[in-house]
């Protein structure tokens, strides 16, 4: 369940659909023989994009009905960092400043917005087609991992890669095409096809259409075997302006619909979001020898963590790279790197690596989390103990959301019962009610509380 409804860190998986870098060097713009969609893998060449995004979810499960929304902008800075004339792939480094607003719960107020720098590192072809794959199978903590940091989705775009053949406006292609979504990844179902070829401003443009159509649970790739997927049904598209004479996509647009159905919840997902090119330049000299440096040492940080190396790639995200805006990038995912380490790290490092709000203890919410992730394997015993530590520290920090407070209550109450432990139940059950909140999401809460004493006295007369 929380591989679907974790919240903060969808923006990260969003905001890689920005992933337009271009093959080295550009193709010919139009010919007789038609036109070769390549990108533009020129070593210097940057783009700088602008991006807004809006997702909302709504999930019901056994206990509660959720509601989710997230309002993104971004600016993005992309750069060609290196390219490989024998495979003819190219490092691609990407670092960008976000600004999101969290809702949560329909009738609530949104929390207050966050800022955040983070950075990315891939390799592609010219096609668009990634070549970074994880080093066999990924247990599921760390494909929840993988998409927390985002930056491991690779080359996230709406769009399927390029055809290798030449092509007219009414093309249609197949490809391999990757979602913000954990864990999913589409082979063979995204079907592009290219609306028109036009000139504008002396450069040969071209609109291409991506419609994404599937069902069921075939999309998974690297989830440990035995894990417990919802069944999904993903229907999408997007639409992108691509530079032919630049090898550059410029504009791009894509919306999908996700409904899901899985064990004890079910639910629906909607993300809208508009992508424009700001700015198209060749770089040179010190900035981007600085910047190559900074992707490349990312790049490392990537290749590590996709051996399941994660010791290693916090060792190498410790060196200072010498700027403050990638500084705050590395530590971010330097961040959510410890909080998967939790329980053996220390207090300290249990962090979720994500900006809460200011008077929010980042340590304390990662145990609630790890308690989550534990009452989902089934380990009930072990789920409480992790909830009752949570309780605990709420308790002497005042800045912990109330109905985070609430539903740990009342989360702990419900695995007492399956424990058969029903006095202590019943009475973590009264504890819910007396707790201070009155958010629509608090009252749903205790109403539940409410109606379990209910039927617990109804038992007894």
């Amino acid at each position: 369940m929380r591989a679907l409804t974790h919240s903060h860190t969808h923006i990260l998986l969003c905001l890689l659909l920005v992933s337009c870098a271009t093959k080295h060097p550009p193709p010919p713009a139009v010919t007789g023989d038609g036109i070769l969609l390549r990108r533009n893998l020129t070593p210097g060449i940057q783009l700088v994009y602008s991006f807004n995004s809006v997702m909302t979810e709504k999930t019901v499960t056994d206990r509660q009905d959720l509601y989710f929304r997230l309002d993104a902008s971004a600016e993005v800075c992309e750069t060609v960092v290196d390219y490989d004339r024998k495979t003819g792939t190219a490092l691609v480094g990407l670092i960008g400043e976000s600004k999101w607003r969290i809702k949560r719960g329909k009738n609530a107020d949104p929390e207050p917005p966050v800022e955040q720098v983070w950075c990315a590192a891939y390799r592609i072809d010219g096609s668009g087609r990634s070549v970074r794959e994880p080093a066999g199978e990924v247990p599921a903590k760390l494909v929840r991992l993988h998409r927390e940091i985002g930056q491991l989705s690779r080359n996230s775009q709406v769009c399927a890669p390029f055809p290798r053949e030449r092509v007219r406006a009414g093309h249609k292609w197949e490809g391999m095409v990757l979602l913000p979504l954990a864990g999913m990844r589409l082979p063979r179902k995204a079907v592009s096809r290219i609306e028109r070829v036009y000139k504008q401003d002396g450069r040969t443009l071209c609109l291409i259409k991506s419609e994404i159509s599937l069902g069921g649970r075939d999309f998974y790739i690297g989830w440990k075997p035995g894990v417990c997927l919802p069944d999904m049904d993903v229907r999408g598209s997007s639409e992108g302006v691509f530079d032919v004479s630049g090898g550059v996509w410029r504009d791009m647009r894509w919306e999908l619909g996700i409904n899901f159905d899985g064990r004890g919840f079910s639910g629906k997902r909607s993300v809208a979001s508009n992508i424009k090119m700001l700015r198209h330049r060749q770089r040179s000299g010190k900035a981007f020898s600085q910047f190559r440096e900074r992707t490349r040492t990312f790049d490392q940080v990537l290749d590590r963590l996709y051996a399941c190396d994660l010791e290693g790639g916090l060792k190498v995200l410790a060196g200072d790279p010498g700027d403050a805006g990638w500084a705050r990038a590395f530590e971010l995912t330097a961040n959510l790197v410890r909080s998967f380490l939790a329980p053996s790290a220390t207090a300290d490092a249990r962090r979720t690596g994500l900006p809460m709000p200011k008077n929010t203890d980042e340590g304390a919410l990662a145990i609630y989390k790890e308690a989550g992730a534990l009452a989902g394997e089934g380990k009930t015993a072990e789920a409480l103990a992790v909830y009752e530590r949570f309780l605990a520290l709420a308790e002497r920090d005042p800045g912990i959301p109330t109905r985070v407070r609430i539903l740990a209550r009342y989360r702990s109450a419900g695995l007492l019962e399956k424990l058969g432990k029903t006095d202590e139940a019943l009475e973590a059950y009264r504890g819910v009610l007396t707790m201070k909140g009155d958010d629509d999401y608090s009252v749903k809460v205790k109403a539940r509380a409410n109606a379990k004493l209910a039927a617990a006295d109804k038992q007894t007369q």
